[in-house]
């Protein structure tokens, strides 16, 4: 199989000041090609319900972003939207009649769409040094069955209303004699990631003291 592609990426950015205020805009246009990996023909043996394999036909996937970034002080505000065309994910589907099941990548038919905002705040109070993150992660995503799949009637499946909670908070304190304490806690919440549900939360807590040597 042998392809050939042209494309043109363009980045375009306008940084403003109102007073004591930073703004900046920026629209870009990338491109995300898949690997040697993925488009194998290659079968991989995972149990006797899932078999794994690549796809020789995936298309790259194309991303138009659109990203805002304020700063005030201490504060950020950052808002991203982005639509990809072709979006490369994981698909499953039934291989035979005895219920195994392949897993391979493919190209979604629909367009993905999301938007992100995130507050953040990072102050110093003396050795005390914080940098805290809010923020919230919404993605549309309709599926047409029908053309996706080849399911025999018209169906659409839809992966929106269930937005991702993301907070992160990180602590780092800096002592004498070059030593340094991390501290930090990070949380998603339960939500849609392009065509699949995240039925958990995910909490991380992080600790970790460094010391510099040989200066």
């Amino acid at each position: 199989m042998n392809r050939k592609w042209g494309n043109f990426f363009p980045t375009l950015s306008y940084s403003c000041a109102f007073g004591p205020v930073q703004a900046q805009l920026i629209y870009s246009m990338k491109i995300s090609r898949p690997s040697y990996a993925v488009l194998s023909g290659n079968m991989s043996y995972h149990s006797k319900y899932i078999y794994q394999g690549g796809n020789a036909k995936l298309q790259p996937q194309l991303t138009n972003q659109l990203s805002l970034t304020t700063r005030w002080q201490y504060l950020t505000f950052i808002a991203q939207y982005q639509r990809t065309d072709d979006a490369i994910v994981t698909w499953a589907r039934p291989y035979n009649d005895k219920g195994v099941v392949m897993v391979k990548p493919e190209n979604l038919v629909n367009p993905f769409r999301g938007l992100s905002w995130y507050f953040n705040w990072s102050p110093t109070f003396g050795i005390w040094t914080l940098n805290y993150t809010a923020g919230m992660q919404h993605q549309w995503l309709d599926v047409d069955m029908q053309a996706q799949t080849g399911y025999p009637t018209a169906k659409a499946v839809s992966f929106n209303n269930k937005p991702m909670i993301i907070v992160q908070a990180h602590n780092s304190f800096n002592f004498k004699y070059d030593w340094l304490l991390d501290l930090g806690v990070e949380y998603h919440s339960k939500a849609f990631y392009q065509n699949v549900y995240l039925t958990n939360n995910f909490c991380n807590l992080s600790a970790s003291v460094q010391k510099a040597v040989l200066k």
